[in-house]
């Protein structure tokens, strides 16, 4: 039997059983992310968080919804007339073969898969050259629970021929590698074949809203474990922290956030770099140092600037400090391209204060807003980078009502 020949519910038990095997034999999941170049004590914390990501009921939920205009995911399987007002309704064709092509980050494609597995489609993942041990030990775990039905491959090297054969190829990277693929390709354009999803670069950021309390100042632990996870190099990890509220009262925050981060990167085990990046890091601590406003003695540092952020990295575990009085003057300190914001970590006061920076927020840019703490953990739910997670590939057939 194929994967799509798979009833749904079985399909939602393969993939439930995948994401339990990685947390099962949680041992044999770290070290082969370990062995991909990554500190043993970050990747059992990421991988704790990334558990919330990989909630399977929370991902078949959100694939319902997402297709409930076109008789939601029973569709998949046969005509439905849920929402359809028809006996038959409209019938969804699954993408018989998706390509997945994964970036360094740690499972960061892994929810595009497990989307794939709940449609029914075979699917082929490239990882990166940071990321062989994991995607063959997720591989080897898929073959483990159904070796009859396997329809995950793994593939090496450069792109093949059946890349461009392939229904959807979804991309998790840099904006060079995403533009590389479709020169390759030659007709990866929306509603073309294949159609190819790029989740290219995006960037993250953070805001405090002081409300005078003590639990302002506690999110300073909470912003560095945004700022440090997998070295301060995936979208979901906060570069800059703007901060509302006195400049007294900042300069406390920056002071605690500074040694937030050099505690943060010793639980982690994140205290070194590779030879080139310490060079980098000296050269850009150096500058950091002569312009002063300068907290943390570890890695990583808080610096803070009367000038815009735009977007532009610093150095690993680094975020530059903004000050605002109000929530109008946030777009005068934000300077980057909407295309590029992700998300924002958001401390405020409950009500509409705190619904008033969700407001500004959303307006620059971002789609997710979350908790301090939280950006590396998006909900399966999300809706990633603003869109939808299947809609773009796959195909809807509609029998009209008055021939039904």
């Amino acid at each position: 039997m194929t994967m799509e020949a798979l009833p749904l519910q079985e399909r939602i038990e393969l993939a439930r059983s995948l994401v339990n095997s990685l947390y099962d034999d949680f041992d044999d999941t770290v070290n082969a992310v370990v062995a991909d170049g990554w500190p043993e004590p970050m990747v059992r914390a990421g991988f704790a968080m990334h558990r919330r990501t990989w909630d399977v009921d929370v991902l078949v939920d959100a694939l319902d919804r997402e297709l409930s205009g076109f008789g939601g995911i029973d569709a998949l399987d046969a005509f439905s007339s849920r929402g359809a007002g028809s006996n038959m309704g409209t019938r969804i064709i699954r993408p018989a073969r998706i390509v997945h092509i994964w970036p360094a980050l740690p499972g960061a494609g892994l929810t595009p898969v497990l989307f794939g597995m709940l449609l029914g489609s075979k699917q082929v993942v490239r990882p990166s050259s940071r990321g062989e041990y994991f995607a063959d030990l997720l591989h080897r775990k898929w073959m483990a629970l159904d070796p009859e039905r396997v329809c995950l491959a793994v593939e090496l090297g450069s792109p093949n021929q059946s890349w461009r054969t392939a229904d959807a190829v979804v991309i998790s990277g840099a904006d060079d590698t995403i533009d590389a693929v479709r020169d390759f390709i030659g007709q990866g354009n929306h509603r073309a074949r294949p159609t190819v999803l790029g989740y290219g670069h995006r960037v993250s950021f953070s805001v405090i809203v002081d409300d005078s309390s003590q639990a302002t100042m506690e999110q300073a632990r909470a912003t560095a474990m945004d700022i440090v996870m997998w070295h301060q190099k995936g979208c979901f990890s906060s570069r800059a922290v703007i901060f509302c509220g006195s400049k007294e009262r900042m300069i406390e925050f920056s002071e605690r956030l500074g040694a937030a981060i050099d505690l943060c990167e010793r639980d982690l085990g994140a205290t070194t770099l590779p030879p080139g990046e310490l060079a980098r890091r000296a050269q850009a601590r150096g500058l950091a140092e002569f312009t002063g406003g300068l907290t943390g003695g570890g890695i990583g540092w808080v610096q803070r600037t009367t000038s815009p952020w735009r977007g532009e990295p610093t150095s690993a575990h680094t975020v530059t400090l903004h000050h605002v009085s109000n929530v109008s003057q946030l777009r005068h300190v934000i300077e980057v391209p909407a295309r590029h914001i992700q998300g924002a970590a958001l401390y405020a006061p409950a009500g509409p204060i705190r619904r008033s920076w969700c407001e500004a927020i959303a307006s620059l840019g971002a789609t997710r807003i979350c908790a301090p703490g939280m950006l590396q953990s998006p909900p399966g739910d999300w809706s990633h980078d603003g869109w939808p997670n299947v809609l773009d590939f796959v195909r809807v057939c509609r029998v009209d009502s008055d021939y039904a």
